[in-house]
């Protein structure tokens, strides 16, 4: 089974993987994959998060960590 959120307000990254780590906190569950504006699927990673929250990392970087491979 699967759902389906699009997140019409939200162009940042960060806010974005923010969500997915409030979903996994609450009810234990992540995302198969995040589809960023530009069409990239990514997977979520909670230790890049936390990087890219503290500006140790970029939005490109974490783009290229995560991609999915049949999105390279």
């Amino acid at each position: 089974m699967k759902i389906v959120y699009t997140l019409k307000n939200v162009t940042d990254l960060e806010w974005a993987l923010a969500i997915a780590a409030e979903v996994k906190a609450e009810v234990g569950i992540t995302p198969d994959y995040i589809e960023t504006d530009r069409g990239e699927r990514i997977t979520y990673d909670r230790t890049d998060l936390k990087r890219l929250e503290k500006g140790d990392i970029g939005d490109s970087d974490y783009i290229s960590r995560h991609q999915l491979l049949s999105e390279k």
